[in-house]
């Protein structure tokens, strides 16, 4: 992730460098499975470092860990125990900022300023792979989903025990998030081995909107009201961003 003119990188094996982005000098650097006896996930750390004011946010441990993006230098971290591959999520609410880590078997939220879990939901996918970034609303949910067959939830997630509204196994985020534009979600069901379609859901009751057959596992961005979507095959496809059909 950039910086002004900064460049911070979280490797696979747990080394994290902040670098000069104009000539790659290191300015820091922590190895934080001999400093800090973190545990390495099974494919190794794959979550983006994310910037926070003064924080480095790493989805490193089951519920996270902060550094200071200047020095290096620990604010908090989570327990011992192997991280998901997502990136940490911001969000406010109550006046408190919270970001959502995921793990090999739970999202958690964590109050930011301490590390503090608020809540945790149970989430077990093939391998703990949980790869996608949770999406959070303004009005207080998160939509969760994974793929090696295991789906979706939408969760009402202020409260310390989440309440389910649905679940579905009809769009399977290995690992594309899906993208949210007024209500409807955008995204890849299905995993890299398999016939990947491409889908929109209505968010809030899970309802399959349309269904783009042959799209294969890929990834999907969106700007100026039009999706763009480059397939499993190596097309890119440009349409416009509408919950009535795929054109």
């Amino acid at each position: 992730v950039l910086d002004g003119r900064h460049l911070y990188v979280l490797g696979r094996w747990g080394t994290v460098f902040c670098l000069q982005a104009a000539n790659g000098k290191v300015i820091w650097q922590r190895d934080l499975v001999e400093e800090e006896g973190v545990r390495v996930p099974t494919w190794g750390f794959a979550g983006a470092p994310v910037i926070h004011g003064e924080h480095l946010l790493l989805n490193v441990g089951e519920s996270g860990m902060v550094l200071s993006k200047t020095t290096g230098k620990l604010t908090w971290k989570s327990t011992r125990r192997s991280a998901g591959y997502s990136s940490p999520v911001i969000f406010k609410s109550g006046g408190k900022e919270f970001a959502i880590f995921s793990s090999d078997k739970l999202y958690t939220a964590v109050e930011l300023a301490t590390g503090k879990p608020w809540w945790s939901y149970r989430w077990l996918t093939r391998y703990g792979v949980n790869a996608t970034d949770p999406i959070v609303t303004d009005d207080g949910h998160a939509f969760i989903s994974t793929g090696y067959g295991k789906g979706a939830a939408y969760i009402k997630m202020f409260r310390e025990d989440p309440e389910t509204l649905w679940k579905s196994r009809e769009l399977k985020n290995q690992m594309c998030t899906s993208i949210l534009i007024d209500g409807y979600l955008y995204g890849v069901d299905g995993d890299t081995k398999k016939n990947a379609s491409l889908k929109c859901v209505e968010l809030k009751t899970g309802k399959v909107q349309w269904i783009h057959e042959g799209f294969d596992s890929g990834n999907v961005l969106a700007a100026n009201g039009k999706l763009i979507c480059f397939s499993g095959k190596g097309e890119l496809l440009v349409a416009p961003v509408s919950p009535n059909a795929f054109k």
